[in-house]
């Protein structure tokens, strides 16, 4: 059976607190990507030279520690994610039951995380669920929380649900979660190096005193060393790059387990999560049609990649030009927005991946003339 298409603001008016709690989460992930953004800009990787008979080697001398506000910000994200859905489930059960629920009911409402079927049909078996009514294995609202239960995945250590449990759980009675800064990449020219080009979670700590690059001694090699910082699953021990695992665990929360405990599905407008929660609205519908649809995960991708991109076009730039050009490069590249950046590098970089000359150099000349320079055919006059 075909189902109606659902308004975009899809939410009962019992749920509208889960839109307002999304925001608060994505804010709160904006401003641990602020903080990261400021950390990782000034370049915590203390580097030194080192000379050898033949060689000159770059080794890692040290790493500035990582602010405080990180993992603090990270377990308040993840505690209001799971705040929300929490909040969801108890209000969908005070409106099917249209009273108050006693203090031993209260309590008893909870978003479970079973590693079983069997599990999972213990838990709706407490008396104090059944006694609710709304609990018994088949209803509607169980069916709800059985879907998104970790048990599903054959590696149900790694299901967003699980992973959102064990780090709250951790941040709750333990600390607020335990993450470091290490060296993620080596890039040496063109080649990759040391550590080794894997993925995050699999490659080796690099220790203090390590040799990151060498070449021979009187040659000049380009080394451009990367920055990671990570976090650490409390129950499998696993390192994960911090940003990534908030990016998919809020997403997750948002596209699939909210929309399923609130509906019963999942084909439905995904809830904008980019909202000032320092104004008032007058409506649901009013903030909502305001709300960005870009997650803060998304956004702090985006500025990293225009501040990488900004670097390589003023050094396309000073190459081409002169060192003289950088302070002009600088201020062009700086007065455009992180958008504006992506898009002005974008049709260069797929122009030179087809191989395209004629195509880079008349869209490197508009660089150029940005800069304040004639284009280079006039130059050439």
């Amino acid at each position: 059976m075909a189902r109606a298409a659902a308004p975009l603001n899809w939410l009962p008016a019992h749920q509208a607190h889960v839109f307002y709690t999304a925001a608060h989460v994505d804010s709160t992930i904006e401003l641990l990507s602020d903080v990261l953004h400021v950390y990782l800009a000034a370049d915590p990787l203390q580097l030194e030279s080192r000379f050898t008979p033949t060689t000159e080697e770059v080794v890692l001398n040290g790493i500035d520690p990582l602010p405080e506000a990180v993992p603090r910000l990270f377990a308040d994200a993840f505690n209001q994610a799971r705040n929300m859905l929490e909040h969801a489930l108890y209000a969908e059960v005070e409106h099917r039951l249209d009273r108050e629920l006693s203090e031993n009911e209260a309590k008893a409402v909870e978003v479970p995380a079973t590693k079983s079927p069997e599990a999972f049909s213990q838990w709706c078996r407490h008396p104090h669920r059944r006694s609710l009514g709304l609990f018994d294995l088949g209803s509607d609202l169980v069916s709800r929380l059985e879907r998104i239960q970790p048990y599903h995945r054959n590696d149900s250590d790694n299901h967003p649900l699980r992973m959102l449990v064990e780090h709250t759980n951790y941040a709750k009675h333990r600390e607020p979660t335990v993450a470091f800064t290490r060296v993620g990449r080596v890039d040496v020219g063109a080649v990759t190096s040391a550590p080794s080009a894997q993925t995050a979670e699999h490659q080796e700590v690099v220790h203090i005193g390590s040799v990151l690059a060498s070449a021979p001694r009187g040659r000049r090699v380009e080394v451009a060393v990367w920055p990671q910082v990570m976090v650490q699953r409390p129950h499998t021990g696993v390192w994960r790059t911090l940003m990534h695992e908030v990016r998919d665990i809020e997403d997750w929360i948002r596209r699939i387990a909210m929309p399923i405990v609130v509906e019963g599905r999942t084909d439905l407008p995904t809830v904008p999560p980019h909202l000032d929660l320092r104004r008032g609205y007058a409506s649901v519908e009013e903030a909502w049609n305001v709300a960005g649809v870009v997650a803060a995960a998304g956004r702090a991708t985006r500025r990293m990649t225009a501040q990488a991109l900004r670097r390589d076009i003023r050094d396309m730039l000073v190459d081409e030009n002169g060192e003289d050009l950088r302070d002009a490069a600088d201020v062009w590249l700086e007065s455009l927005g992180d958008g504006e950046v992506i898009a002005t590098f974008e049709p260069v970089g797929e122009a030179a991946q087809r191989g395209d000359s004629a195509t880079v150099a008349r869209l490197t000349d508009e660089w150029r003339v940005a800069i304040g320079l004639a284009r280079r055919e006039a130059a050439d006059d």
